[in-house]
Formats: structure tokens, sequence, C-alpha cells
């Protein structure tokens, strides 16, 4: 469903309390966008992952859809 990466997604509930005693509560994500470079050839594989690298936005992009359904519940 990823276009051969595998996304990680960690979640964590946290409570953080100031020094004037007021606290909050929060959600932490942390997330991993892994793929699998086989190539053995250096120029291929500094291409590949030169377009991985590119392709950033996409991957951050997939990162939020994934918490914000976590979010809602889905």
């Amino acid at each position: 469903a990823y276009s051969g990466r595998t996304i990680f997604l960690d979640v964590a509930d946290g409570k953080l309390t100031e020094e004037d005693g007021e606290k909050f509560s929060g959600r932490l994500f942390q997330a991993n966008v892994h793929r699998e470079v086989m190539e053995s050839n250096a120029n291929l594989r500094n291409q590949k992952i030169g377009a991985i690298l590119n392709g950033w936005e996409n991957d951050r992009n997939d990162v939020r859809a994934l918490i914000h359904k976590f979010c809602q519940g889905g």
C-alpha cells in the first residue's frame, strides 16, 4: 500500500508539569519510513537513494495521513 515502503508509527501518551504546577497532556508520534535498497552497483544505489530523499514530502504526507487515521480511531 505504500509503494515499497514500510512505515513504522510509534504512539505514546505523555504528561508534562510546568514549573508553576500547570499540567499538560498530549500524544507523541514518532515515525520511521523504511525501504530496502538492494542495488549492488554504487551509481544505481546512489540514484535510488537520491530519488528516495527527493520524495520526502510523499513520506511526510503518508505519515500525517496515518496519524490522522489513528486520531480518528480508524
